[in-house]
């Protein structure tokens, strides 16, 4: 079985660290450690944004960037954000030209709680047909 690939990428004066790791299936990670600080975050930035919509397309990796939050086989629209508020922690994602992020950050401590709900919004998401119809008004009003 193929083996992780892990490079250091900077080594700051502080003792802080910042480390690309590749996993066999592709899949790339980027860690920073910072000493002494009891934050962090987690995030998935998907290889996707505005740049790669037609023109019939367009704005559909915001509505999709919307969606997600709306619920998935394990969780309700409302558990998603309360289990992130719950420990203090923000949940969030934003699209750009290049690319779609989904990120928590929240204290070290519920980092594995964050990492889950991430990771359970990006690929368990339910995208219902009610939703969709629903968040075209919100969509219309961040434009307008």
């Amino acid at each position: 079985m193929p083996r992780a690939q892990t490079r250091t990428l900077l080594r700051e004066g502080d003792g802080g660290v910042v480390r690309r790791t590749l996993l066999p299936g592709g899949l790339r990670v980027i860690t920073e450690q910072v000493p002494g600080v009891r934050s962090a975050a987690f995030g998935v930035w998907v290889d996707a944004g505005s740049r790669d919509e037609s023109r019939p397309q367009m704005g559909s990796a915001h509505y999709l960037e919307h969606l997600l939050f709306k619920g998935t086989s394990e969780r309700s629209a409302l558990d998603i954000s309360a289990s992130i508020e719950a420990v203090g922690g923000d949940l969030n994602a934003f699209t750009t030209k290049e690319y779609t992020c989904y990120y928590a950050r929240v204290l070290d401590q519920d980092l594995p709680l964050a990492i889950n709900v991430v990771c359970d919004v990006v690929t368990g998401a339910l995208l219902r047909v009610d939703d969709v119809e629903a968040e075209r008004g919100v969509i219309l009003e961040e434009i307008a």
